[in-house]
Protein backbone atom coordinates (compact mmCIF):
# COMPACT_ATOMS: atom_id res chain seq x y z
CA UNK A 1 0.00 0.00 0.00
CA UNK A 2 1.77 3.23 -1.35
CA UNK A 3 -0.27 5.17 0.35
CA UNK A 4 0.41 3.93 3.71
CA UNK A 5 4.40 4.14 3.37
CA UNK A 6 4.20 7.44 1.64
CA UNK A 7 2.14 9.15 4.81
CA UNK A 8 4.81 7.26 7.06
CA UNK A 9 6.90 9.03 5.39
CA UNK A 10 5.32 12.97 5.17
CA UNK A 11 5.05 12.12 9.62
CA UNK A 12 8.83 11.27 10.03
CA UNK A 13 10.51 14.16 10.54
CA UNK A 14 13.61 12.59 9.75
CA UNK A 15 12.83 11.15 6.15
CA UNK A 16 10.62 14.91 5.94
CA UNK A 17 14.00 16.84 6.28
CA UNK A 18 16.07 14.59 3.94
CA UNK A 19 13.42 15.18 1.24
CA UNK A 20 13.35 18.68 1.57
CA UNK A 21 17.52 19.15 1.81
CA UNK A 22 16.73 17.97 -1.62
CA UNK A 23 14.84 20.83 -2.57
CA UNK A 24 16.77 23.41 -0.82
CA UNK A 25 18.27 25.17 -4.17
CA UNK A 26 14.41 25.85 -5.31
CA UNK A 27 12.97 28.57 -4.27
CA UNK A 28 9.87 27.29 -4.76
CA UNK A 29 10.38 24.62 -1.98
CA UNK A 30 11.37 26.54 0.54
CA UNK A 31 9.58 24.83 3.65
CA UNK A 32 9.36 24.09 7.83
CA UNK A 33 9.69 21.01 8.64
CA UNK A 34 6.78 20.37 10.76
CA UNK A 35 8.62 18.43 13.63
CA UNK A 36 5.29 17.71 15.04
CA UNK A 37 3.67 16.52 11.71
CA UNK A 38 2.41 12.54 13.60
CA UNK A 39 0.42 14.08 16.53
CA UNK A 40 -1.09 16.71 13.87
CA UNK A 41 -2.38 14.06 11.23
CA UNK A 42 -3.69 12.34 14.47
CA UNK A 43 -5.44 15.69 15.08
CA UNK A 44 -7.10 16.34 11.74
CA UNK A 45 -7.42 12.66 10.83
CA UNK A 46 -5.14 12.21 8.37
CA UNK A 47 -5.44 8.71 6.69
CA UNK A 48 -5.54 6.44 3.87
CA UNK A 49 -8.71 5.46 2.44
CA UNK A 50 -9.97 3.88 -0.38
CA UNK A 51 -12.65 5.30 -2.59
CA UNK A 52 -14.06 3.76 -5.70
CA UNK A 53 -11.65 1.15 -5.30
CA UNK A 54 -8.74 4.16 -5.81
CA UNK A 55 -6.50 4.61 -2.53
CA UNK A 56 -5.91 8.10 -1.61
CA UNK A 57 -4.34 10.00 1.38
CA UNK A 58 -7.25 11.87 2.96
CA UNK A 59 -5.89 15.49 4.22
CA UNK A 60 -9.35 17.30 5.98
CA UNK A 61 -9.91 20.91 6.53
CA UNK A 62 -11.60 20.61 9.78
CA UNK A 63 -12.26 24.98 9.40
CA UNK A 64 -14.91 23.70 6.50
CA UNK A 65 -16.42 20.74 8.51
CA UNK A 66 -20.28 20.95 8.23
CA UNK A 67 -21.13 20.00 11.97
CA UNK A 68 -24.86 19.89 10.98
CA UNK A 69 -24.63 17.04 7.62
CA UNK A 70 -21.72 15.53 8.85
CA UNK A 71 -20.12 16.87 5.93
CA UNK A 72 -16.21 16.32 6.12
CA UNK A 73 -14.50 18.10 3.34
CA UNK A 74 -10.37 18.26 2.31
CA UNK A 75 -7.68 17.38 0.14
CA UNK A 76 -7.18 13.58 -1.47
CA UNK A 77 -3.73 13.15 -2.78
CA UNK A 78 -3.52 10.23 -5.45
CA UNK A 79 -0.05 9.21 -5.03
CA UNK A 80 1.93 6.43 -7.31
CA UNK A 81 4.83 5.48 -8.61
CA UNK A 82 3.48 6.64 -12.18
CA UNK A 83 1.29 9.25 -10.67
CA UNK A 84 0.43 12.60 -8.07
CA UNK A 85 -2.53 14.29 -8.07
CA UNK A 86 -4.55 16.20 -5.50
CA UNK A 87 -8.38 16.18 -5.74
CA UNK A 88 -11.43 17.48 -3.66
CA UNK A 89 -13.33 15.39 -1.69
CA UNK A 90 -15.92 14.90 0.32
CA UNK A 91 -16.96 12.55 3.43
CA UNK A 92 -20.14 11.63 5.15
CA UNK A 93 -19.61 10.78 8.39
CA UNK A 94 -23.94 10.01 9.14
CA UNK A 95 -24.13 7.97 5.86
CA UNK A 96 -20.86 7.00 5.35
CA UNK A 97 -20.22 7.99 1.53
CA UNK A 98 -17.28 9.41 0.36
CA UNK A 99 -17.42 11.56 -3.10
CA UNK A 100 -13.97 12.36 -4.90
CA UNK A 101 -14.57 15.85 -6.95
CA UNK A 102 -12.12 17.27 -9.67
CA UNK A 103 -8.30 17.46 -9.43
CA UNK A 104 -6.48 20.76 -8.08
CA UNK A 105 -4.02 22.13 -10.62
CA UNK A 106 -0.42 21.40 -9.73
CA UNK A 107 0.82 24.81 -10.07
CA UNK A 108 -1.03 25.83 -6.88
CA UNK A 109 -0.16 22.78 -4.86
CA UNK A 110 3.63 22.83 -5.50
CA UNK A 111 4.31 19.32 -7.35
CA UNK A 112 7.84 19.10 -8.47
CA UNK A 113 8.67 19.91 -11.14
CA UNK A 114 11.16 17.54 -13.51
CA UNK A 115 13.24 19.58 -16.54
CA UNK A 116 13.42 18.62 -19.71
CA UNK A 117 10.63 19.10 -22.62
CA UNK A 118 10.27 15.51 -23.54
CA UNK A 119 9.02 13.64 -20.33
CA UNK A 120 8.89 10.34 -22.43
CA UNK A 121 12.76 9.96 -22.02
CA UNK A 122 13.11 10.47 -18.17
CA UNK A 123 13.39 7.36 -16.25
CA UNK A 124 10.95 5.81 -14.30
CA UNK A 125 13.10 6.01 -11.58
CA UNK A 126 13.35 9.74 -11.70
CA UNK A 127 9.29 9.81 -12.43
CA UNK A 128 8.58 7.99 -9.18
CA UNK A 129 10.54 9.87 -6.87
CA UNK A 130 9.17 13.19 -8.03
CA UNK A 131 5.84 11.96 -7.49
CA UNK A 132 6.24 10.60 -3.81
CA UNK A 133 8.49 13.37 -2.97
CA UNK A 134 5.49 16.19 -4.26
CA UNK A 135 2.88 14.03 -2.02
CA UNK A 136 5.20 14.25 1.23
CA UNK A 137 5.98 17.87 0.76
CA UNK A 138 2.26 18.68 -0.23
CA UNK A 139 0.88 16.54 2.98
CA UNK A 140 3.62 18.41 5.27
CA UNK A 141 2.64 22.08 3.66
CA UNK A 142 -0.77 20.91 4.35
CA UNK A 143 -0.48 19.81 8.37
CA UNK A 144 1.82 23.37 8.75
CA UNK A 145 -1.18 25.39 7.37
CA UNK A 146 -3.74 23.91 9.25
CA UNK A 147 -1.45 23.95 12.79
CA UNK A 148 -0.88 27.41 12.07
CA UNK A 149 -4.23 27.92 11.80
CA UNK A 150 -4.94 26.82 15.11
CA UNK A 151 -3.63 29.59 16.85
CA UNK A 152 -3.71 32.73 14.33
CA UNK A 153 -6.66 34.02 12.18
CA UNK A 154 -5.70 31.82 9.27
CA UNK A 155 -8.12 32.55 6.50
CA UNK A 156 -8.39 29.92 3.79
CA UNK A 157 -10.13 32.26 1.58
CA UNK A 158 -7.01 34.17 1.09
CA UNK A 159 -4.72 30.89 -0.01
CA UNK A 160 -5.01 29.58 -3.62
CA UNK A 161 -5.07 26.75 -2.80
CA UNK A 162 -7.78 26.60 -0.73
CA UNK A 163 -9.70 28.49 -3.27
CA UNK A 164 -9.35 26.33 -5.52
CA UNK A 165 -10.21 23.48 -3.16
CA UNK A 166 -13.65 25.71 -2.04
CA UNK A 167 -14.17 26.53 -5.79
CA UNK A 168 -14.73 22.45 -6.41
CA UNK A 169 -16.69 22.02 -3.39
CA UNK A 170 -18.78 24.92 -3.62
CA UNK A 171 -19.41 24.04 -7.30
CA UNK A 172 -19.79 20.23 -7.47
CA UNK A 173 -20.33 19.33 -3.66
CA UNK A 174 -22.98 18.98 -1.27
CA UNK A 175 -21.45 20.97 1.67
CA UNK A 176 -23.20 23.96 2.65
CA UNK A 177 -20.91 25.20 4.97
CA UNK A 178 -17.99 26.31 2.80
CA UNK A 179 -20.39 28.48 0.57
CA UNK A 180 -21.72 30.72 3.94
CA UNK A 181 -18.01 30.49 5.05
CA UNK A 182 -16.93 32.16 1.89
CA UNK A 183 -20.06 34.45 2.05
CA UNK A 184 -18.83 35.50 5.52
CA UNK A 185 -15.49 36.16 4.15
CA UNK A 186 -17.04 38.60 1.92
CA UNK A 187 -18.90 40.40 4.05
CA UNK A 188 -15.99 40.95 6.20
CA UNK A 189 -14.92 43.23 3.19
CA UNK A 190 -17.61 45.84 4.15
CA UNK A 191 -16.37 46.09 8.32
CA UNK A 192 -12.75 47.14 6.54
CA UNK A 193 -14.25 50.30 4.78
CA UNK A 194 -13.61 53.69 5.31
CA UNK A 195 -15.56 56.83 3.97
CA UNK A 196 -13.10 58.71 4.75
CA UNK A 197 -10.73 57.07 2.55
CA UNK A 198 -9.94 58.79 -0.96
CA UNK A 199 -10.24 55.23 -2.39
CA UNK A 200 -13.47 54.23 -0.38
CA UNK A 201 -15.81 54.15 -3.21
CA UNK A 202 -13.74 51.86 -5.45
CA UNK A 203 -13.78 49.58 -2.65
CA UNK A 204 -17.14 49.66 -2.27
CA UNK A 205 -17.69 48.93 -5.72
CA UNK A 206 -14.92 46.11 -5.55
CA UNK A 207 -16.96 44.44 -2.42
CA UNK A 208 -20.55 44.74 -3.66
CA UNK A 209 -19.18 43.11 -7.22
CA UNK A 210 -17.27 40.21 -5.41
CA UNK A 211 -20.48 39.72 -3.86
CA UNK A 212 -22.79 40.02 -6.61
CA UNK A 213 -20.17 37.65 -8.43
CA UNK A 214 -20.29 35.32 -5.68
CA UNK A 215 -24.40 35.36 -5.49
CA UNK A 216 -25.45 35.19 -9.06
CA UNK A 217 -22.34 33.58 -10.89
CA UNK A 218 -19.60 35.32 -13.07
CA UNK A 219 -17.82 34.39 -16.34
CA UNK A 220 -14.56 34.12 -14.90
CA UNK A 221 -15.49 31.60 -11.91
CA UNK A 222 -14.74 28.06 -12.81
CA UNK A 223 -18.38 27.94 -14.01
CA UNK A 224 -20.65 30.66 -13.77
CA UNK A 225 -22.78 29.22 -11.04
CA UNK A 226 -23.99 31.82 -8.18
CA UNK A 227 -24.44 30.88 -4.58
CA UNK A 228 -27.38 32.80 -3.76
CA UNK A 229 -29.78 29.37 -2.95
CA UNK A 230 -27.27 28.01 -0.73
CA UNK A 231 -26.47 30.90 1.70
CA UNK A 232 -28.81 32.76 4.71
CA UNK A 233 -30.40 35.73 3.01
CA UNK A 234 -30.71 37.60 6.31
CA UNK A 235 -26.93 37.85 6.35
CA UNK A 236 -27.38 39.93 2.47
CA UNK A 237 -29.97 42.02 3.56
CA UNK A 238 -28.33 44.61 4.84
CA UNK A 239 -25.79 44.80 2.16
CA UNK A 240 -28.66 44.92 -0.94
CA UNK A 241 -29.39 48.99 -1.01
CA UNK A 242 -25.51 49.10 -1.71
CA UNK A 243 -25.99 46.25 -4.31
CA UNK A 244 -28.42 47.88 -6.00
CA UNK A 245 -26.35 51.22 -6.66
CA UNK A 246 -23.44 49.46 -8.01
CA UNK A 247 -25.24 47.56 -10.43
CA UNK A 248 -27.13 50.55 -11.47
CA UNK A 249 -24.02 52.12 -11.82
CA UNK A 250 -22.52 49.36 -13.82
CA UNK A 251 -25.51 49.18 -16.16
CA UNK A 252 -26.27 45.72 -15.05
CA UNK A 253 -29.73 45.68 -15.56
CA UNK A 254 -30.72 42.65 -16.11
CA UNK A 255 -28.88 41.47 -12.65
CA UNK A 256 -30.55 44.22 -10.88
CA UNK A 257 -33.93 42.37 -11.61
CA UNK A 258 -32.81 39.25 -10.44
CA UNK A 259 -31.26 40.22 -7.74
CA UNK A 260 -34.63 41.65 -6.31
CA UNK A 261 -36.79 38.97 -7.62
CA UNK A 262 -34.51 36.73 -5.21
CA UNK A 263 -34.45 38.52 -2.17
CA UNK A 264 -38.03 40.19 -2.09
CA UNK A 265 -36.33 43.46 -1.77
CA UNK A 266 -37.53 46.44 -3.33
CA UNK A 267 -34.63 49.05 -4.55
CA UNK A 268 -35.23 52.52 -3.14
CA UNK A 269 -37.69 54.95 -4.94
CA UNK A 270 -34.51 57.06 -5.70
CA UNK A 271 -32.53 54.81 -7.38
CA UNK A 272 -35.39 53.95 -9.31
CA UNK A 273 -36.05 56.67 -10.75
CA UNK A 274 -32.73 57.35 -11.48
CA UNK A 275 -33.44 53.80 -13.82
CA UNK A 276 -36.18 55.50 -15.29
CA UNK A 277 -34.26 58.50 -16.14
CA UNK A 278 -31.61 56.34 -17.65
CA UNK A 279 -33.70 53.90 -19.85
CA UNK A 280 -36.05 56.92 -20.91
CA UNK A 281 -32.77 59.07 -22.25
CA UNK A 282 -31.45 55.63 -23.91
CA UNK A 283 -34.92 55.12 -25.35
CA UNK A 284 -35.30 51.73 -23.60
CA UNK A 285 -38.57 52.04 -22.89
CA UNK A 286 -39.38 48.46 -23.08
CA UNK A 287 -36.81 47.88 -20.40
CA UNK A 288 -38.54 50.47 -18.58
CA UNK A 289 -41.87 49.01 -19.18
CA UNK A 290 -40.20 45.55 -17.57
CA UNK A 291 -39.42 47.70 -14.19
CA UNK A 292 -42.56 49.28 -13.92
CA UNK A 293 -44.10 45.46 -13.50
CA UNK A 294 -41.48 43.82 -11.15
CA UNK A 295 -40.52 46.90 -8.99
CA UNK A 296 -44.38 47.85 -8.60
CA UNK A 297 -42.99 51.78 -8.85
CA UNK A 298 -44.16 54.31 -11.36
CA UNK A 299 -42.09 56.37 -13.46
CA UNK A 300 -42.18 60.49 -12.46
CA UNK A 301 -42.38 61.19 -15.97
CA UNK A 302 -40.31 64.47 -15.80
CA UNK A 303 -41.44 66.28 -19.76
CA UNK A 304 -37.81 67.11 -19.62
CA UNK A 305 -36.48 63.76 -19.65
CA UNK A 306 -39.29 62.09 -22.09
CA UNK A 307 -38.63 64.34 -24.73
CA UNK A 308 -34.65 63.64 -25.00
CA UNK A 309 -36.08 60.18 -24.96
CA UNK A 310 -38.44 61.43 -28.02
CA UNK A 311 -35.17 62.64 -28.74
CA UNK A 312 -33.18 59.20 -29.13
CA UNK A 313 -35.49 57.63 -30.45
CA UNK A 314 -36.60 59.84 -33.30
CA UNK A 315 -32.66 59.52 -34.44
CA UNK A 316 -33.15 55.99 -34.45
CA UNK A 317 -36.35 55.97 -36.43
CA UNK A 318 -38.42 54.12 -34.05
CA UNK A 319 -41.61 55.51 -34.01
CA UNK A 320 -43.61 52.73 -32.61
CA UNK A 321 -42.02 52.84 -29.52
CA UNK A 322 -42.09 56.57 -29.25
CA UNK A 323 -45.43 56.25 -29.63
CA UNK A 324 -45.35 53.65 -26.41
CA UNK A 325 -43.82 56.51 -24.64
CA UNK A 326 -45.76 58.87 -25.52
CA UNK A 327 -49.03 56.58 -24.67
CA UNK A 328 -47.78 55.77 -21.31
CA UNK A 329 -46.34 59.27 -20.34
CA UNK A 330 -48.91 61.02 -21.88
CA UNK A 331 -46.55 63.84 -23.11
CA UNK A 332 -46.64 64.78 -26.83
CA UNK A 333 -43.32 64.87 -28.50
CA UNK A 334 -42.53 68.41 -30.44
CA UNK A 335 -43.85 66.72 -33.65
CA UNK A 336 -43.18 70.05 -35.77
CA UNK A 337 -42.93 70.27 -39.80
CA UNK A 338 -39.16 70.91 -40.21
CA UNK A 339 -38.44 67.71 -37.38
CA UNK A 340 -41.14 65.89 -39.10
CA UNK A 341 -39.72 65.93 -42.64
CA UNK A 342 -35.94 64.82 -41.23
CA UNK A 343 -38.28 62.01 -39.58
CA UNK A 344 -39.38 60.77 -42.79
CA UNK A 345 -36.06 61.49 -44.73
CA UNK A 346 -34.50 58.98 -41.88
CA UNK A 347 -37.18 56.41 -42.37
CA UNK A 348 -37.36 56.16 -46.12
CA UNK A 349 -33.69 56.03 -46.06
CA UNK A 350 -34.26 52.97 -43.61
CA UNK A 351 -37.16 51.41 -45.69
CA UNK A 352 -39.58 51.15 -42.87
CA UNK A 353 -42.45 52.00 -44.55
CA UNK A 354 -45.16 50.86 -41.37
CA UNK A 355 -42.77 53.69 -39.07
CA UNK A 356 -43.49 56.19 -41.64
CA UNK A 357 -47.16 55.66 -42.08
CA UNK A 358 -47.75 55.29 -38.33
CA UNK A 359 -45.46 59.05 -38.42
CA UNK A 360 -48.08 60.46 -40.91
CA UNK A 361 -50.86 59.25 -39.07
CA UNK A 362 -49.36 60.51 -35.80
CA UNK A 363 -48.16 64.13 -36.75
CA UNK A 364 -50.88 65.34 -39.32
CA UNK A 365 -47.74 66.03 -41.70
CA UNK A 366 -47.50 64.44 -45.21
CA UNK A 367 -43.92 64.09 -46.53
CA UNK A 368 -42.69 65.68 -49.03
CA UNK A 369 -41.17 62.90 -50.84
CA UNK A 370 -37.98 64.07 -52.10
CA UNK A 371 -36.91 62.41 -55.42
CA UNK A 372 -33.71 61.76 -53.90
CA UNK A 373 -34.52 60.27 -50.60
CA UNK A 374 -37.24 58.41 -52.17
CA UNK A 375 -35.06 56.68 -54.42
CA UNK A 376 -32.36 56.03 -52.23
CA UNK A 377 -35.74 54.25 -49.87
CA UNK A 378 -35.95 51.93 -53.38
CA UNK A 379 -32.15 51.27 -53.69
CA UNK A 380 -32.66 50.25 -49.42
CA UNK A 381 -35.87 48.08 -50.32
CA UNK A 382 -34.25 46.32 -53.11
CA UNK A 383 -31.51 45.37 -51.06
CA UNK A 384 -33.54 43.45 -48.42
CA UNK A 385 -35.91 42.35 -51.41
CA UNK A 386 -38.80 44.20 -49.69
CA UNK A 387 -40.65 44.25 -52.67
CA UNK A 388 -44.65 44.82 -50.80
CA UNK A 389 -42.94 47.93 -49.09
CA UNK A 390 -41.53 49.40 -52.03
CA UNK A 391 -44.60 49.18 -54.18
CA UNK A 392 -46.38 50.97 -51.16
CA UNK A 393 -43.73 53.27 -50.89
CA UNK A 394 -44.33 54.18 -54.87
CA UNK A 395 -47.77 54.00 -54.87
CA UNK A 396 -48.11 56.70 -51.73
CA UNK A 397 -44.94 59.58 -53.18
CA UNK A 398 -45.83 58.80 -57.25
CA UNK A 399 -42.24 58.34 -57.43
CA UNK A 400 -41.01 55.31 -59.76
CA UNK A 401 -37.91 53.49 -59.24
CA UNK A 402 -35.26 53.06 -61.74
CA UNK A 403 -36.53 49.57 -62.76
CA UNK A 404 -33.65 49.12 -65.83
CA UNK A 405 -33.00 45.47 -66.37
CA UNK A 406 -29.76 45.25 -64.56
CA UNK A 407 -31.56 46.08 -61.31
CA UNK A 408 -34.43 43.73 -62.16
CA UNK A 409 -32.24 40.97 -62.54
CA UNK A 410 -30.64 41.59 -59.01
CA UNK A 411 -33.40 41.76 -57.57
CA UNK A 412 -34.68 38.55 -58.95
CA UNK A 413 -30.99 36.81 -57.97
CA UNK A 414 -32.00 38.73 -54.50
CA UNK A 415 -35.33 37.02 -54.12
CA UNK A 416 -34.73 33.64 -55.94
CA UNK A 417 -31.66 33.40 -53.37
CA UNK A 418 -34.41 33.90 -50.37
CA UNK A 419 -36.73 31.80 -51.51
CA UNK A 420 -39.25 34.76 -52.14
CA UNK A 421 -41.35 34.08 -55.45
CA UNK A 422 -44.58 35.89 -55.11
CA UNK A 423 -42.24 38.88 -54.73
CA UNK A 424 -40.49 37.91 -58.13
CA UNK A 425 -43.80 37.60 -59.36
CA UNK A 426 -45.08 40.88 -57.85
CA UNK A 427 -41.79 42.40 -59.56
CA UNK A 428 -42.75 41.21 -62.62
CA UNK A 429 -45.65 42.33 -63.04
CA UNK A 430 -44.07 45.73 -61.90
CA UNK A 431 -41.58 45.71 -64.01
CA UNK A 432 -42.80 43.88 -67.01
CA UNK A 433 -39.42 42.38 -67.28
CA UNK A 434 -38.63 38.86 -66.91
CA UNK A 435 -35.84 36.84 -65.45
CA UNK A 436 -33.20 35.04 -67.73
CA UNK A 437 -32.77 32.15 -68.72
CA UNK A 438 -29.62 30.92 -67.13
CA UNK A 439 -30.92 32.87 -63.95
CA UNK A 440 -34.32 30.14 -63.17
CA UNK A 441 -31.94 27.49 -64.23
CA UNK A 442 -29.25 28.46 -61.47
CA UNK A 443 -32.19 27.91 -58.93
CA UNK A 444 -34.04 25.22 -60.54
CA UNK A 445 -36.87 27.31 -61.65
CA UNK A 446 -39.09 27.25 -64.97
CA UNK A 447 -41.39 29.75 -64.47
CA UNK A 448 -41.76 32.30 -61.90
Amino acid sequence: MISREVLNQALNPEALSEIVSKYSGNGLFKTIVNSNAFNDASYFMVRPATINGVEYILCPVLSLFDEEEGNEVGFAVDVDEDHFSVYAYEHNHNTGESNVLSSLPHCVHKAVTLDGSDYSQISDEVKMTANIDSAILFINHYLTDQALGLDSPFDVFDNKLYQQLINRLAVNGNNRKVVNLRLESLLRNYDSLDEGDVTYENNLLRANTHLVNFLLGCEDNITSKGFKELVDLRKVKPYMQELYKTLFQERQFDTFKVLSEWSKIQPRDELVQELYKTFFQKGMVESAKSLSEWSKIQPDFNEEVVQEGFKTLFQKGWMHVAKLLSEWSKIQPDLNEEIVQELYKTLFQKGWMCDAKLLSEWSGVQPNFNEEVVQEGFKTLFQKGWMHEAKHLSEWSGVQPDLNKEVVQELYKTLFQRERLDDARSLYEWSKIKPREELLSLFNLQVI
